[in-house]
């Protein structure tokens, strides 16, 4: 019977550990932890190269990323990521760059396990596609650019935006969650310092984490269980703190939208930040069969988790 996970602590910095809240298709929940590299045995896909801008996105089962250094000509990679964790071999891959009237597109080269590559002479893209053959159905993901090419360097204003987020006293978010393959969850989370947490999932299971002790129950109106957890600090930020090729792809007077990538997982990252306090507004996240999309709703206030 095939489970959905659901992200209970946040990726760690050095050790990256994840509590999973897993619930079955009956709504039967059960805790358990695992490292953040959820499909270790699979063979793991060629990262992106430096300097590239990363963006992400979900073709059904598929994770499918894109990596575009700036240039003439750009060079475009493409990364394809099964659900177990494996990049994908032996794919007809094509790349696209365009403009709002125009484009050019060319047949990719494998650069590795999962990993397809090509160049294109185009300058100031306003929008990118890969187009994938040979994994079932036909993939198309398209990836438009929200800002002007080419992108400034973001990292600075993402150590911000995680110090912002780890000095906060509570954090309340709804998140929306996938594997690609089934049902999607939603569940709304609330953090609070120090080592206070709280996820309740739609139509199914909850928890509450409070220090070194934890209770669950498998629907709203059941009776809670206890048990003991790890200590989990909070707030922690969901992106945690390994960070490579951040770039700032949109600014606004109010709004700063970056993409980014974590290579230990991998998992890669699109994330829209308030300009003035680099708080979270909207997070997204595309891994191994864990598509995830954050919507902030409030912080430093109406979070209160008792046991």
């Amino acid at each position: 019977m095939r489970r959905l996970l659901t992200t209970l602590a946040i990726l760690g910095a050095a050790a990256p550990v994840v509590l999973f809240a897993l619930q079955d298709e009956n709504g039967a929940p059960a805790a358990t932890t695992h490292t953040a590299h959820a499909a270790g045995d699979a063979p793991r896909a060629v990262l992106p190269p430096g300097g590239s801008v990363v963006l992400a996105r979900q073709s059904r089962e598929l994770a499918v990323a894109l990596a575009v250094r700036p240039g003439s000509p750009l060079r475009l990679t493409a990364t394809v990521i099964d659900g177990q964790g494996g990049g994908v071999n032996g794919l007809d891959v094509e790349l696209i760059a365009g403009k709002a009237t125009s484009g050019v597109s060319k047949s990719a080269r494998s650069c590795g396990r999962g990993c397809y590559t090509t160049t294109l002479p185009l300058r100031e893209p306003t929008r990118f596609a890969v187009n994938i053959t040979g994994a079932g159905p036909v993939h198309s993901v398209a990836f438009p650019l929200p800002g002007q090419w080419a992108p400034k360097p973001g990292a600075a204003f993402l150590s911000r935006a995680t110090r912002a987020f780890r000095a906060l006293r509570s954090v309340l978010f709804v998140e929306r969650l996938s594997s690609g393959l089934g049902r999607t969850l939603f569940t709304t989370w609330k953090l609070e310092a120090p080592n206070k947490l709280e996820y309740s999932i739609r139509d199914g299971a909850g928890g509450i984490v409070i220090g070194g002790k934890r209770w669950d129950r498998e629907r709203v109106g059941a009776p809670w269980k206890e048990s003991t957890s790890t200590v989990l600090p909070q707030p922690v930020s969901p992106w945690g703190t390994r960070v490579a090729n951040a770039y700032v792809l949109r600014t606004t007077p109010r709004r700063v939208t970056l993409s980014w990538y974590d290579p230990g997982v991998p998992s890669w990252f699109t994330g829209t930040f308030d300009r003035a306090t680099a708080r979270p507004v909207e997070l997204r996240m595309t891994a191994t069969a864990h598509f995830m999309q954050h919507r902030y709703l409030a912080f430093d206030r109406g979070v209160r988790i008792v046991p």
